[in-house]
């Protein structure tokens, strides 16, 4: 039998025991939108190209959506992106399972038309994309994780040439408008759950930055040209223990050349600021612009919490997403996160809990703290999946007599409390304790996706995801039970039952800014915003005076020598003190604080 006859018998035993999806969209006749028919209703994806985030509840059937967008859209190129590698595998093997051999306007769908990228990938095919990565300009459909899109060549995951034998891509220059409004895009950028791990494309120590420094004609630091920067990079970095990236393949060279290409354009606000470390990063907002070229779909469950507030995002939402009943109820809770708790403290969580699984119908999902935490909040637990609190209560309960098959221990933040099936035939969930995110959190999310959401919005989505990884998801109408430890607010609890039951958001937030807490109480003042960008650039310098200025410290005093700050805050005419007398009147008067400039670094006192 020929290969090829070989082939053509594969496809029909295939196709016959292809799994249709659960939920199958309409493509709009005549342009790129689509309607997604959700259980409680349909989400109409328009046609005009632009950021999207579609908040159908969690367990809705997003990814059967995502496939059969796949399935009739293929042939226009699709990006598909999503949080961990073995959901990246599981689309890989329902595509290779469900669309090769597909036809789709005269183009049939093969194997090599499909690319998984992550670091289990096949070494083959690594080893491929690491050779020729411009290669993956011309598959069909490429599967990579939230983390290698921002992380990797973006722009060559973003660009679309399947019919170009030979695609050349341009060193990307981070301009991405320019980008996004070519014509040789994929059509369909597909986020499945929203990206929040969001890492540096690269990070290298600020004294690096001394190799692609030159001294002008007065004397201050400016950037190398392009030329002396590349021959800094070859002699002084090229190999060494400090380089940007150790690999010696054409993937790793592009990167080094991205990298080498930015540094004018970041070097200014690096120079300026007093971070040890210079980064530069890719975020979801950098995609959005007008007239672009493609579908940018961010699909969350809870996208009307996340990014309801003002994100460049555009939320396609529907109401109601759930219609299980979820009963709310009290437990005392003695304990603290912050100490290690005593015996008898500590027994008579597990007697609650014990009590708690055996008075319910069906599987329990308990949740506590990871670690113990000293008063500085430093994490004790470093290792990633451990968690002291949750280890030591699995082995509690265990020895209480509790059945193993009946109940999980898990803990906050842990990667099975959202985007995960494996508790959906859970009845229960006992929350141990009130969690609260660093506020740097949902800083990063206003930056990542210029959106609003605050504290109090990350906290109740992440408690949405959470509480959703039990049946509640399934939608059947039945009842579901969350024990909550009594230390949580009885106005958040109230919240979640508005959403769950009530499918309304009446969680009453404080009052949200995109302004940092510094920046607030400058603006506050009369005359306060001539003096933002200055005070900026002297937070960058000192992260110190950003806490003082946020706190009120009266005490504090910054010193910087006048050759900096005149490298920092430029002003015309001749370095001198007087020029910075209104700035430092206005710390003075107004904020409290003493502005020190000595006239040489030698007279610097220390640093508060």
């Amino acid at each position: 039998m020929d290969f090829l006859a070989y082939g053509l018998i594969k496809n029909h035993i295939m196709s016959s025991h292809r799994i249709p999806e659960r939920i199958n969209i309409t493509i709009h006749s005549g342009g790129n939108g689509f309607d997604i028919p959700f259980p409680f209703g349909t989400i109409v994806v328009p046609d005009t190209p632009d950021g999207y985030c579609i908040s159908s509840g969690c367990g809705s059937g997003k990814t059967e959506s995502i496939k059969s967008l796949i399935r009739q859209k293929w042939d226009q190129g699709i990006l598909y992106c999503v949080d961990t590698k073995n959901e990246c595998s599981r689309m890989y093997q329902w595509i290779m399972d469900n669309l090769i051999g597909e036809i789709l306007h005269g183009e049939t769908l093969k194997s090599n038309d499909v690319l998984m990228i992550h670091s289990d990938t096949d070494f083959e095919k690594m080893k491929e994309y690491k050779t020729h990565p411009e290669l993956v300009i011309r598959v069909r459909i490429l599967i990579i994780t939230h983390v290698r899109f921002f992380t990797d060549l973006i722009d060559y995951f973003l660009l679309y040439e399947p019919n170009n034998p030979n695609p050349v891509v341009p060193i990307f220059d981070s301009d991405f408008k320019k980008l996004m409004q070519q014509d040789n895009l994929r059509k369909y950028i597909l986020l499945d759950e929203t990206p929040l791990f969001l890492k540096p494309f690269i990070t290298f120590p600020k004294g690096l930055l001394g190799v692609f420094s030159e001294k002008n004609k007065l004397g201050d630091y400016q950037c190398k040209s392009q030329m002396n920067i590349k021959d800094a990079y070859d002699t002084f970095i090229k190999g060494d223990s400090l380089d940007f990236y150790k690999g010696t393949d054409r993937l790793s060279q592009i990167k080094r050349d991205v990298i080498l290409g930015l540094i004018p354009k970041y070097y200014s606000d690096w120079m300026g600021m007093k971070d040890k470390n210079c980064n530069i990063h890719f975020y979801p907002s950098d995609l959005i612009h007008s007239n672009m070229g493609s579908h940018v779909i961010i699909y969350e469950g809870a996208g009307d919490v996340l990014l309801g507030k003002g994100s460049c995002f555009k939320l396609l939402d529907i109401i109601p997403k759930y219609n299980s009943q979820v009963n709310f109820m009290e437990f005392p809770l003695g304990l603290s996160r912050k100490h290690q708790p005593d015996n008898t403290e500590y027994t008579q969580l597990v007697k609650f809990v014990c009590s708690l699984c055996y008075s319910s119908f069906g599987k329990t999902l308990i949740v506590i703290w990871k670690d113990y935490r000293t008063d500085d909040e430093r994490t004790l637990t470093k290792e990633a999946g451990k968690s002291e609190w949750a280890d030591k209560l699995r082995e509690a309960l265990l020895k209480e007599g509790l059945a193993g098959s009946n109940f999980t221990v898990t803990y906050y933040g842990a990667s099975d409390t959202k985007s995960t099936n494996v508790y959906r035939d859970y009845q229960n969930i006992i929350l141990c304790g009130n969690w609260n995110l660093p506020p740097s959190v949902s800083g990063q999310l206003r930056k990542a996706y210029n959106s609003k959401t605050g504290q109090d919005e990350y906290k109740f989505w992440y408690t949405i995801q959470l509480l959703s990884r039990i049946g509640i998801r399934k939608n059947d109408g039945l009842k579901y039970t969350v024990y909550y430890s009594s230390d949580y607010p009885k106005k958040f609890i109230k919240s979640l039952d508005d959403y769950l039951n009530k499918n309304k958001i009446t969680l009453k937030s404080k009052k949200t800014t995109t302004d940092p807490a510094w920046m607030a109480r400058v603006k506050s003042i009369k005359g306060g915003n001539m003096y933002i960008d200055k005070i900026g650039k002297l937070i960058k310098y000192n992260s110190a005076l950003e806490k003082a200025i946020s706190d009120k410290d009266k005490s504090f005093q910054m010193d910087i020598p006048l050759d900096v700050i005149g490298g920092i805050i430029p002003m015309r005419g001749k370095k001198q003190r007087s020029n910075y007398k209104r700035l430092i009147d206005f710390m003075k008067n107004k904020l409290g604080i003493a502005l020190n400039i000595p006239n040489n670094r030698k007279s610097i006192k220390s640093k508060p």
